[in-house]
């Protein structure tokens, strides 16, 4: 079953891939990538300041956690929507459009006088990470040759790998050197410069057909595409259920407060080169390694609890959390893709919104296990979501491969 071939086979009804020379169309996919990292940056950076912007802002911790969770409820919103409204449109135009949403809604933090007027422009991202998330990988693949597409979605979902691990530590540094304001500023202007690549680098497509209302639900009409969404669910749940307070649990280990920047970038580093290598073997290997995965992700958070005395083991733990989650969203898009036929839009469109969902669902129920048992529990909690999830997907990726699988 070939995942990137469905892609193509939808895409014929709307013209020709566009005819790029083998080095623009991987500047393209740069351009993309560049975009991705940007947006989720944007996303993620409020975890390392939630501190500072709620103390300057006058609201709660809590209701400062709004910062993040808004944005992925929003993108549960946006992905379907603009993938409707998008219709017929050039998908170099949705790109664009897009971006400078997100460079327009940090700019709207930077100046927002109150907590209130901030979260408008959180919302504002929220929706163009859904839509992004829809179109994106999907739209790098139409650059390069059929055998390079999912080093192409790759490239793209690593930018998206790295920006989630580098936001935490990132916004940790800002706060200690300047104003939380400023983490936003160089947030947009990170998105200032995915604006200017995609500019130059990304040529007009044609569009894959509009998709109606009434054809978003159809990927649960298909028993590998709820499978997948399912395993989307616990995978996403789990990971930021326990991401989202790694910084509360590595304090607790005896580590210094100064490595934890460094332990969280190391980190994302090792979660980018996975997910690079993953664009290489994923297709001919998807089931073992893809469960692989989830089944270490499983055994590390499990396991986490019980070394906060030895915090070099933890470190090392952390570090395989950060291999195998590499691996894992980079996984379910190949999944999904090859699990819908058609490779519908809005099949894309729906799945984004069950995985923005389950980060929301799983930041918030992380924090209500946290404040209620502790963060031992959630961690440990989430680790059998994950060994529950790796084994299922042992059973269920049966007969699901990449474009490369003989």
């Amino acid at each position: 079953m070939e995942f990137i071939a469905q892609t193509e086979n939808a895409e014929t009804h709307a013209g020709p891939k566009p005819r790029k020379a083998e080095p623009a169309g991987w500047f393209a996919v740069c351009s993309v990538m560049s975009a991705s990292f940007a947006l989720v940056l944007s996303e993620f950076i409020p975890l390392g300041l939630l501190d500072e912007l709620s103390r300057d802002l006058g609201v709660t911790e809590g209701r400062a956690g709004l910062f993040v969770v808004l944005p992925g409820l929003a993108a549960c919103i946006g992905a379907p929507l603009v993938t409707v409204l998008a219709g017929s449109t050039d998908r170099r135009r949705v790109l664009l459009l897009l971006s400078a949403t997100v460079l327009a809604s940090n700019i709207w933090v930077v100046f927002a006088p109150t907590f209130a007027v901030a979260l408008i422009g959180r919302a504002a991202l929220g929706f163009a990470v859904g839509g992004f998330w829809t179109i994106g990988p999907p739209t790098a693949t139409r650059f390069v040759a059929d055998r390079h597409a999912t080093r192409a979605a790759s490239l793209v979902i690593g930018g998206i790998s790295m920006a989630t691990v580098i936001s935490l530590p990132l916004g940790a540094w800002i706060v200690v050197v300047t104003n939380w304001r400023w983490a936003f500023v160089v947030a947009a202007a990170f998105a200032f410069v995915a604006v200017c690549l995609e500019i130059v680098a990304v040529p007009r497509l044609a569009p894959v057909g509009s998709v109606r209302w009434s054809t978003l639900l159809g990927v649960f009409s298909t028993r590998k595409a709820r499978q997948c969404l399912g395993i989307t669910v616990a995978a996403f749940g789990a990971h930021f259920a326990t991401y989202t307070y790694v910084t509360p649990f590595v304090n607790q280990t005896g580590l210094p407060e100064s490595a934890l920047p460094v332990v969280l970038l190391a980190f994302g580093l090792v979660g980018v080169v996975s997910n690079l290598v993953g664009g290489w073997v994923l297709d001919s290997r998807l089931r073992p390694v893809f469960s692989g995965a989830l089944l270490i992700l499983g055994v590390a958070l499990i396991v986490m609890p019980m070394t906060e005395s030895l915090p070099a083991l933890t470190v090392a733990l952390i570090f395989t959390w950060g291999i195998s989650w590499g691996l894992i969203p980079l996984s379910l898009q190949i999944w999904i893709l090859a699990a819908t036929p058609q490779a519908r839009d809005g099949d894309q469109a729906m799945f984004v919104s069950v995985l923005q969902l389950s980060l929301a669902g799983g930041s918030a129920l992380g924090g209500v296990l946290v404040d209620w048992l502790d963060v031992r529990t959630d961690y440990f909690l989430a680790g059998v979501v994950a060994l529950l999830a790796g084994l299922a997907t042992t059973w269920w990726l049966h007969g699901v491969q990449g474009r490369g699988a003989t």
